[in-house]
């Protein structure tokens, strides 16, 4: 969860031809995964302190292939101080510059479910947090699986809320949510205990 990605605006994807699995070369600020999971893109405006309404149209995750060496990069503090002139200031996530290409990919973090709507699935494989539950002194290192499937069940409620205004809603709509946030942690949702 603290590995470095970038966010960026699903337009300025599309125009890098970002898509899963494509390496696309990222440089300027990057943060942590884990303020960026479980968020809503207007949350994740907020914490990183972009402009507005700036992935109001969706956003596109690049996971870092590799961290960057320490020539690579300045340190920038926090997001609550702009990085660069006329950007408000954030909430308070670490931030990066880069001041070079790193490789980085996107992850498949999101399932499609209809064309027009898709649903984040959680976080990559290896892994240990969902990014739905917080608390002071929490180690992620040491959860039951119990406890993972419970933040899955909550990431699978969030989604589904969202999607009953857009996709027609239902227990099949709602399985298929808790389906993708399993499979999105790298388990079987036929068989998610092993």
């Amino acid at each position: 969860m603290n590995w470095p990605v970038k966010v960026i605006s699903a337009a300025r994807g599309a125009s890098l031809g970002a898509t899963v699995g494509k390496v696309i070369p990222v440089r300027g600020c990057v943060a942590t995964a884990k303020f960026m999971l479980g968020r809503s893109l207007t949350t994740a405006e907020q914490i990183l302190g972009l402009r507005p309404g700036e992935l109001m149209a969706g956003a596109v995750l690049l996971r870092l292939n590799r961290l960057p060496s320490a020539s690579e990069f300045d340190l920038a503090g926090y997001t609550n101080v702009a990085a660069y002139p006329g950007y408000p200031p954030g909430l308070g996530s670490n931030q990066w510059v880069l001041t070079v290409d790193v490789p980085a990919t996107v992850p498949g973090l999101t399932a499609r479910l209809h064309p027009l709507l898709g649903v984040a699935i959680g976080v990559e494989p290896e892994q240990q947090g969902t990014g739905m539950m917080g608390g002071k002194g929490r180690d992620v290192a040491r959860q039951s699986f119990g406890t993972i499937r419970s933040e899955l069940i909550a990431m699978a409620i969030v989604n589904f809320r969202v999607c009953i205004n857009i996709h027609p809603a239902g227990f099949d709509l709602f399985a298929r949510c808790v389906c993708t946030a399993i499979r999105g942690y790298g388990l079987d949702p036929m068989n998610p205990e092993d």
